[in-house]
């Protein structure tokens, strides 16, 4: 883990710190800007600024152009691999923006991979999600080391610049068509084609999917995908009619898709929602317009946060074994940084059904 300066003599062992890290190697050409150095270090910009100084006085760093601290000394390629391996995660999301699930896995391979001696450094930023997605973690290569890199959530480009990269990689999420990185992630397909079949079984024929708009529709969509194959024994039946309500994960565009579908002559018998914090919204929505869980519409949820063990009626849902998705990544990324590289192989945990009120009973319509 990254030391963290005393309070005595501050400026001189956040000096300190920064120098032993030089010499290991911890950054190629360039020192990461201030603000993430003081998120590092814990100190403020006025101490971090006077341990700089200190440093640049000895030759070991130059202020080049655009202000950037370009590193001087000289490192080995022993040097430059000295010291614990160091796992970089990547998430595409701010720290308060990362689900529990995300959290608990950070917190977990944290505690796992410093038990075996390796560390594990998380860069959270929207930047890892975005058009220049490339382009952000090039500049981060040239700040910092990766012995091994875990992708949380990465989108389609991302996962397929790495698989070009043949760098130690671990995927966590939905594994592109196409894209051969080693992966563990939940059984999503299997998943929704066994809500819908649930909701089929008993009688409810027009089904709805909710969830994000896809940025690339030509993107694998797991969800999507079993969704629909819940349908094809169903196919004689006339009045089955599977939709896909897809939104921009906002509060009003939801209650907005809703409502559009809701005032239409075939509003659904059944909703399935791919996010649980979205089936509070919908939920919330539902009972805004008037339509009761479940007697107008049944809804199961795909995905659990605790927040949905405190809303009345129950919610039937899925989870995900914590533990055991942790224990997985971690074995995956103890593997990639001992062999090097990892067999680009997908490992797909099946979630749990609980069921709920909002499941509702058998009924024809």
């Amino acid at each position: 883990m990254t030391n963290i300066p005393q309070r005595i003599s501050l400026v001189s062992q956040t000096a300190a710190i920064i120098r032993r890290d030089l010499q290991r190697g911890v950054w190629r050409d360039y020192l990461p800007g201030e603000i993430p150095l003081c998120r590092r270090l814990q100190v403020g910009r006025v101490t971090l600024r006077a341990a700089l100084a200190l440093i640049g006085r000895e030759g070991l760093l130059k202020v080049s152009q655009g202000k950037r601290r370009r590193i001087l000394c000289k490192r080995s390629r022993k040097a430059f691999h000295s010291g614990p391996k160091r796992v970089v995660v990547l998430c595409a999301f701010r720290y308060h923006e990362l689900s529990p699930f995300v959290l608990f896995l950070i917190s977990e391979l944290q505690g796992q991979l410093h038990a075996a001696g390796y560390q594990v450094e998380v860069h959270a930023d929207p930047c890892f999600g975005s058009r220049n997605s490339i382009g952000a973690v090039k500049k981060l290569m040239n700040q910092v080391h990766a012995d091994c890199w875990v992708l949380m959530g990465a989108d389609a480009v991302m996962q397929e610049w790495f698989a070009k990269l043949n760098a130690p990689t671990v995927l966590v999420g939905s594994l592109q068509r196409g894209v051969a990185l080693p992966c563990v992630g939940g059984d999503y397909q299997a998943v929704a084609r066994h809500a819908a079949g649930l909701f089929l079984a008993r009688g409810r024929r027009r089904i709805a999917l909710v969830a994000p708009k896809l940025q690339d529709p030509a993107v694998d969509d797991p969800l999507r995908k079993g969704f629909f194959e819940a349908f094809l024994p169903a196919a004689h039946h006339s009045d089955c009619e599977p939709v896909v309500l897809y939104h921009q994960a906002t509060v009003n565009n939801i209650q907005s898709v809703l409502a559009i579908r809701f005032k239409s002559n075939n509003p659904p018998h059944a909703i399935l929602v791919s996010r649980p914090r979205h089936a509070i919204t919908v939920m919330s929505c539902l009972m805004r317009m008037g339509i009761h869980l479940p007697r107008d519409v049944a809804l199961i949820s795909l995905g659990h946060i605790p927040a949905l063990d405190e809303m009345v009626p129950s919610v039937a849902h899925y989870s995900i074994n914590w533990v055991v998705f942790s224990k997985t990544l971690s074995r995956m990324a103890l593997r990639a940084l001992r062999a090097g590289a990892l067999a680009p192989r997908q490992t797909l945990i099946m979630p749990q059904f609980h069921p709920g009120e909002t499941l509702g009973a058998a009924c024809n319509y």
